[in-house]
Parts: C-alpha cells; structure tokens; sequence
C-alpha cells in the first residue's frame, strides 16, 4: 500500500495518453483496490476492487460511489471528510465500514488521492484495502486484555494467586493470540490462506528455488460469472461452493503444495519442484476438468467452469509480485477467450493489456468528441433491383490512426462495456440518417441496425430503441435490429421476452449469419423473427462449392417456407449474385452492390440508382 502512496498522480484530466502509464500501474496492481472516481461516479476500478466489493468491474462503470455505503448521507458524510482533507492539499486516509453488494458491511483502508483540483467534485484516486482481518485482530486482543485485567483486578484484590491459575491465564491467552493470527493469515469460510500468507509462502518458495535452481508455477484460478451464480442461488450456496471448491483443490494437489483463496471467486496454487514447464500446465487442466465436474449441493447439482492463468518461476518472473502479475495477466487472457480457458503467460500479453488499455482510453475519448460515425451499405432487391434500405456500419475516426473498423475495437468495447454508450450513438445515428433520406426523397427507405450480445442482454435496450424512435420520429416498421443466433441462446426466455417487446413497437427482427451459430428450426419457430441473413462464407463458396450451395438452398428454402424474408451478404461477383438469386434469396449486399458509404454519400449513390 505505501509503495502506491508514493505514485504522483497527473494533474490533467484530458490528457488521457499522458496518465495512461500512471492509471496502468495503479490499475494492474492487484494487491490494493483502485478506484478512479469522479463527481461521485465510478469511471475506473481494477479487478481487485471489483472482487473486494462483490461486483463484476463492468457493472460499477459509471455508478455512483454511494454503493459502497450504507446511504447517501453516510456516501455525504464520507465525502465532507474527504474534501476538507484534500481541500488542505491532504491524502486522507479513512478506515471506514463499507458496504459489498450483498449488502455486508467490512472493514476498509481508503486512501484518497486528488488528481484535478477541486476537492470532491474533481477527480480522486481511492485505494481500498480490506482491513477486516486487523481490525477482528484488534477486537480479539482488546478483548483479551480487558479480560486479563479484569482478572488480575479480581486476583490482586483477593490476594490469591496460585500457579494453577496463573498457566490458565497464559493458556487463554496463547489460544486468543493463535485466533488472531489465523485471521490475519487465513481465509475464515474455506480455511485456506489468503492473499497475505500466499504471498509470504511464495517469496520463501523463490528463495528456496532460486537455490536448487527448480521450477515452480503459480496458478490463479476464477470461477466463471461466480457472481450471477451467487446472484442467481444464493449466497448460502456460493459459499458452499467456495468450501467445495477449496476441497477439490486441496484434494487434487500434493501435501507440499500451497492452495490458497485470493478474493471472491479467485483461488491460487504455488506448485513445486516442477520438472517440466509442461507440468504446470498438464496440473491446470486436470484442476479444470475436476472442477467442471458438478457439485451436489442442497440434493441439487451446480455446475461451473472456471479459467486459470498461469506464470513460471524463473521465466516468467524472479519475484513473487511479478509471478503473481503475470499470473493474473494470463488468466485475464484466458477470460477474454470465454468460459473454461487454461493459459499460460506469454511475454506479449503484457503489451496486448497496454494496447487494450489504450484502446479503451481512446474509446472514452470518442465518445466525449463525438468520433464516431456511422457507414451505410446498401440493400437491394433482387427482383425488382431496386434501393430498399441499408444496414448501419460503425466506424471510429481516430484522430491519430484514421478511419478504424470494428475489428480493431470492438472486443475492448464489449469487455469493459463501453459498447452500451457507443450502441446507443449507432442507434441514434441510424435513425436520424432513414428520416434524411426521406427529406430527400429517397422514400422510406429501411436502415438495419446491429445489437452486440452485451446490448441485447441489457435491461435498457427496450428503452433505447423507443426514445430512438421518438427523437428522430422514424416510423419503427423501418427499422431492424439484426442480432446473432448465439445472442439467442444465452438465455432463451429473456431473449423471447426482449424481441417480443421489440415487435410490439413494430421494430423488425433481423438473424444475422445464419447458419454459421445454432441454427434449428424450433429457434425459427419460436422468437418472432422475420428476416435471416445468410452468412458471406457460404454466399463466396458456394457457385463453386456443392456443398456450400446445398446449404443455402436448403437454409433459402426452411426461411421462406416459414414466411420469413432472406439477404445474402458478401456479395463481391456476378457469380455470387447469380447464383443467391436462383437459390431464392429476397435481397442482397456486398461490395458488389455498393460498399458502405456516409449517410451523404449513401444519398448520393441512391440519386445515382433513378438516373
């Protein structure tokens, strides 16, 4: 904690890529919580802090800080000290009773840094230190002393020592000490060590290897969205399944060995006297395929993944802080490659994090300046070949790098939630640009809008998409949202529940590459789909593949036998063209028949049509 207190913050709040080095190094340190909180909202936290308050660290973007009290008067009261602190250019410092999201009060170490003048209404740096395990410490041996001296009053005014006694009172006593120190090296529900005692065992450990010039291997291990399960069954079975986990673990590994619990979901492995660097991972994925195996818990079973990232002693660090860095960097890794991921570190996935974090940097500075923008590429119809509409395409117009596609963004988007926002930008835009063709007399024209599977899942989108409509008066039987089939099966009643909402404004649902995800016509048969869009691998495959060319018949032939409409996309020859029209399909697009073009650009290409 003291050597974070010693980074000396920037004092400019625009310039992001000047304070990128400094939010990056408070940021990745795992061992205290950041939070960066500005005019009371939370607009940065690290893992660490996430795990510390029980959030995921996308779902406390943007909230306010007065989650972590008890209310808004307590979050006010928290607020005035701070800012006469900060106001007499203080770090204050405040152990504080705070709030994790199931309501649970704890013990925390807030250290307050302002980076903007401006007292509580600029921007603050906290670091958040768990310091529950202490203060129980303190309670335990305040209380232990009272009782001494209560005793010893009781004995002195008596007059009655006796040996017997006397070895009584050490006895207590040692058994409290002994209390005091399991909790401040111990975790209290799995009784595995925790953080601190982790990290004490493995620099002993790196000594000792350093010496007999061993391998050993550091494992950090989460359980998969353990917070919506917890959500979801409650917490008398998480902390169940903790205990189970903690047992798994303990079972599968050698006695020489050290397992021990790092935060909520997190457990972490040292394993020594490794032969191979291939041992490690071999351990990583039989800890994988034993923890997917399901847990009985209630006479119910529970089934989880979990993901596991990996360092190496020597290669991947000669210390216990940066093999425990490394670690957590591998297994951030392994996350953003979905569910049930085992990776072990690899030197470039430090830069990937920095350029993730630059890339999200850069994101919140488009949206604040207005850098996106939306292409539009047109549709047409095959029979009568004429404009019937186009679907909307985001693009980012860095300021440094040019034009940028989603490809290069939209991943750091979706992972840090950002594409929420950034949705809404695209929503908003589309709908504006379908009401401008119709000023010039484009007709009504329909404009096709794509739902991340972030946005879909959102309790907003609803919301969104009606206000859309009502600010650029779009009639909403011109607008479709295209979705993924894998968006669908999440969670199919909430996917149901959401397009049918969506249809009852009149809004038309559009299934995007299809046939490369879950296709199946019960899917068909069940959400209110009324447009599918075949994918572009099978529409350049398939005048010269037979097989590629019997599935979109076959796809052609299900979608219109259930009245539903059909677009190829990607079409690039005449061939393809051809060959999509003998199958049936509706409509077409692709570079073909015009790529995506800005809103002004798209006019003007539609006037070109009629000449």
């Amino acid at each position: 904690m003291r050597e974070i207190e010693e980074v000396v913050l920037p004092v400019s709040l625009r310039d992001t890529e000047r304070r990128l080095q400094e939010y990056q190094a408070l940021l990745s340190n795992d061992s205290v919580g950041i939070l960066v909180v500005c005019d009371g909202d939370v607009m940065q936290c690290n893992p660490s802090a996430a795990r510390l308050f029980g959030w995921e660290s996308a779902d406390l973007l943007g909230r306010s800080a007065a989650v972590f009290f008890g209310s808004d008067d307590e979050f006010q009261s928290f607020a005035s000290r701070i800012g006469d602190a900060l106001a007499a250019d203080g770090s204050p410092a405040i152990e504080w009773r705070t709030v994790r999201r199931d309501g649970s009060r704890f013990w925390t170490r807030l250290l307050v840094k302002g980076i903007t003048p401006g007292g509580p209404a600029g921007e603050t740096v906290w670091m958040v230190e768990d310091i529950s395990a202490r203060k129980e410490m303190e309670a335990a041996l305040s209380k232990a002393r009272d009782d001494l001296e209560q005793r010893v009053r009781a004995a002195h005014d008596e007059l009655a020592w006796s040996n017997e006694r006397l070895v009584a009172e050490l006895y207590e006593r040692s058994e409290v000490e002994e209390r005091a120190r399991r909790i401040a090296l111990y975790d209290d529900l799995t009784e595995l060590p925790n953080r601190r005692l982790l990290e004490s065992r493995l620099d002993e450990a790196v000594r000792n290897h350093q010496l007999g010039g061993d391998r050993l291997a550091v494992l950090v291990i989460d359980i998969d969205e353990f917070t919506k399960l917890n959500d979801a069954l409650g917490h008398r079975v998480g902390d169940a399944l903790l205990r189970m986990t903690a047992d798994r673990l303990v079972e599968t590994v050698r006695t020489s060995d050290l397992v021990a619990r790092t935060g909520a979901d997190e457990f972490a492995i040292v394993l020594g006297r490794l032969r191979h660097v291939e041992d490690a991972e071999h351990v990583a994925l039989k800890l994988a395929e034993l923890l997917s195996a399901p847990f009985e818990i209630d006479a119910e079973q529970v089934n989880v993944s979990v993901s596991i990232g990996a360092a190496l002693f020597p290669a991947d660090g000669a210390g216990p802080e940066m093999l425990l860095r490394n670690a957590d960097a591998a297994l951030s890794f392994a996350k953003s490659r979905g569910r049930g991921n085992v990776q072990l570190f690899e030197p470039r996935m430090n830069s990937e994090m920095v350029r993730r974090l630059q890339v999200e940097a850069g994101l919140r500075r488009a949206l604040d300046n207005d850098e996106f923008e939306v292409h539009y590429q047109p549709r047409i119809d095959l029979n009568s070949r004429k404009l019937i509409g186009a679907e909307a395409l985001l693009r980012w117009c860095d300021p440094t790098l040019g034009l940028q596609e989603p490809s290069s963004f939209i991943s750091v988007a979706e992972d840090t939630g950002l594409i929420l926002p950034i949705g809404e930008v695209v929503l908003r835009q589309a709908c504006a640009a379908a009401m401008q063709w119709t000023a010039a007399g484009l007709g009504e024209l329909i404009v096709s809008v794509n739902l991340s599977p972030r946005e879909f899942r959102g309790r907003s989108l609803l919301p969104m998409v009606s206000q859309a409509l009502v600010d650029s008066t779009l009639d909403a039987e011109r607008l479709q949202v295209e979705i993924t089939e894998t968006s669908l099966m999440h969670d199919g009643d909430k996917a149901e529940q959401v397009l049918s909402g969506l249809h009852a404004m009149g809004v038309k649902i559009a299934l995007d590459n299809f046939g490369t995800g879950y296709s199946s016509l019960s899917n068909l048969r069940r959400f209110p789909v009324d447009v599918i869009k075949i994918d572009g691998q099978f529409v350049r495959a398939g005048p010269s593949d037979p097989a590629d060319c019997k599935i979109v018949a076959a796809l052609t032939s299900l979608a219109r036998g259930l009245g539903l409409h059909v677009v190829a996309e990607g079409v690039e020859t005449h061939e393809q063209l051809s060959f999509v029209r003998d199958c049936g399909c509706n409509e077409a697009q692709g570079f073909l028949l015009g790529r995506p073009l800005t809103s002004a650009g798209f006019i003007e290409f539609a006037k070109s049509l009629r000449k």
